[in-house]
């Protein structure tokens, strides 16, 4: 029984012993630690002391960048309120010196003396020129196709080198050369799947046109009511250039060719113009129509 006693009071000493140690332990660490802290705060609290404003005057102008303040940019508030204070008039002197103001009068209205003309005298003003969105996109099933240049001319439109002169009009109807009609051949050919229809044909759609040329009457019709005019002579059978749908256009007259007049071969025609493209298998035979036309046989031909 007494070396149970023995041995428990044993282990009983030996415990303490070990937490004893421990305990010596933690104080020697934490008295290493408060020195290095200690260092750190003093640090921090010089480097506080160099930021302030109070520290940037005392410091002299030889201080090493390192000692600089921050730069801390104005609030929003403090720059609005800076911006918007009235100048002083000491403040106005001072930057008058290096910066002077200077006003700048607004320039005056130009204003036209009294009875100046409007244009140059001696000049005629130009006809404004016929917007594109005048000229139809389609017509029928087909598109058109714009212009590369169009300019206006002192009595007409240009495109390119073809000029057609005009409003359109009944009273001011357009003159169109057999070039316009013929530069479709370019780029409207069913046969080779070309289906456009060029912006120089397209402005004449729906619009009175007068047209010059060699002209042909049904045969074995006295009073005709129409005739086929066209850019090369041909007298329907025989003798001539046989037309294209392209230099040839089918007219309807509004009244009946009578007396000598039945009997020219050229002259001039002036109606109702249109683009109708007549297409069979393929293949174009007709493209150009004209209604409500008149016809007067040449000059030379009038006395005949």
């Amino acid at each position: 029984m007494r070396w149970f006693w023995t041995v428990l009071l044993l282990l009983a000493l030996l415990t303490a012993a070990l937490f004893g140690v421990s305990a010596l332990r933690q104080r020697h660490a934490a008295r290493e630690v408060q020195p290095s802290e200690q260092a750190s705060a003093a640090q921090v609290k010089g480097l506080d002391r160099a930021a302030s404003p109070e520290a940037a005057k005392a410091s002299p102008e030889g201080a090493s960048p390192d000692a600089l303040p921050a730069v801390t940019p104005p609030s929003s508030s403090a720059s609005a309120a800076h911006a918007s204070a009235p100048l002083s008039p000491a403040a106005s002197s001072r930057g008058s010196a290096s910066s002077p103001t200077v006003h700048v009068p607004k320039p005056a209205a130009i204003v036209p003396a009294a009875g100046a003309p409007s244009a140059v005298k001696g000049t005629k003003p130009l006809p404004p020129l016929v917007p594109p969105t005048l000229t139809p996109a389609k017509i029928g099933e087909y598109d058109v196709m714009g212009a590369a240049m169009v300019t206006r001319t002192e009595d007409g439109v240009a495109f390119g080198d073809i000029v057609i002169k005009g409003e359109g009009t009944q009273a001011s109807p357009y003159i169109v050369p057999w070039d316009a009609l013929v530069s479709a051949e370019a780029v409207f050919d069913p046969t080779n799947n070309s289906l456009r229809i060029p912006e120089v044909v397209a402005i004449l759609q729906d619009k009175y046109v007068r047209l010059d040329g060699y002209v042909s009457f049904p045969l074995m019709t006295t009073q005709p009511k129409e005739l086929l005019a066209m850019l090369n002579m041909w007298d329907g059978c025989c003798i001539g250039v046989p037309p294209t749908p392209y230099d040839a256009v089918e007219v309807q007259l509004s009244k009946a060719i009578t007396g000598d007049a039945r009997y020219a071969v050229s002259g001039r025609v002036t109606g109702k113009f249109s683009v109708k493209p007549y297409v069979v298998k393929s293949w174009l035979v007709g493209l150009y129509v004209m209604e409500q036309a008149e016809f007067t046989p040449a000059q030379d031909e009038a006395g005949t």
